[in-house]
């Protein structure tokens, strides 16, 4: 499945002419399978370099004949799942709140507060900007793991306690012990100074996702996993209340 960033592309003519040409290219034959002698139907065209928010406009890697090649969907599905595994095995080690990168250079990990209003695009952002292995502190994602309520609204009495859990990660960020590159935070933190506190206390830099409140509304009306529409209004119309800059 195509992630945010790259909904559009796909959606694209130009990527659906190149997808064509390479189907007819390697003569709707896996290529993988190929390789050890064996005949069978591609499916998908698969990018040998993956495509990142950072590439996803540069036609030498999206529409790059050279780049891509015709695969049946387990071989897609066995190159993804191994290189995740050697990806995984790469994440530097993390200590004291920095580590080495590829190129034997001391960095340091990176925290990102993103607020702004509810269905503003915050999670949206995060997941077009993050890397594998990036750590998501996130108070509905969190609600979301304890009630296994994926594809609806989180019941309200888990509130409480995904707070805690909430503050808890706070604490591993805020005492470095968290071995991640970059560390997401979201939240709406409408209040200045809940904001400024929070920023100083993770020494984290501030992203806003700064979306009007018709477009927030929007969202929230077309989002199937908001059920009480009424009660996502009022949440917005609060929120833009009570914002201060």
């Amino acid at each position: 499945m195509a992630r945010e960033f790259a909904k559009k592309f796909y959606k694209s003519k130009e990527w659906l002419e190149c997808r064509a040409f390479v189907v007819t290219r390697d003569k709707g034959l896996c290529q993988e399978c190929l390789k050890k002698g064996k005949y069978t139907p591609g499916e998908e065209v698969h990018h040998i370099i993956w495509l990142k928010p950072t590439n996803i406009n540069d036609p030498n890697i999206t529409l790059n004949p050279n780049n891509l090649e015709l695969v049946c969907k387990d071989c897609h599905f066995a190159i993804h799942k191994t290189a995740r595994h050697v990806l995984n095995k790469r994440l530097p080690s993390i200590s004291n709140g920095t580590y080495f990168d590829d190129m034997g250079n001391l960095q340091k990990v990176k925290i990102y507060i993103v607020y702004g209003p509810p269905a503003g695009g915050k999670t949206t952002y995060v997941k077009e900007h993050m890397e594998y292995g990036d750590m998501v502190v996130d108070l509905d994602s969190i609600k979301q793991s304890l009630s296994l309520c994926y594809d609806k609204e989180q019941p309200d009495n888990l509130t409480d306690i995904a707070k805690d859990i909430r503050d808890l990660l706070y604490v591993k960020i805020r005492n470095k012990e968290v071995n991640a590159r970059n560390i997401w935070v979201i939240a709406t933190l409408p209040r200045r100074k809940e904001r400024q506190s929070l920023r100083q206390d993770l020494d984290a830099k501030m992203v806003f996702i700064d979306t009007d409140i018709d477009e927030c509304i929007a969202n929230a009306m077309n989002d199937k996993k908001r059920k009480d529409k009424s009660s996502q209004i009022e949440l917005i119309n609060n929120w833009f209340g009570s914002y201060e800059q």
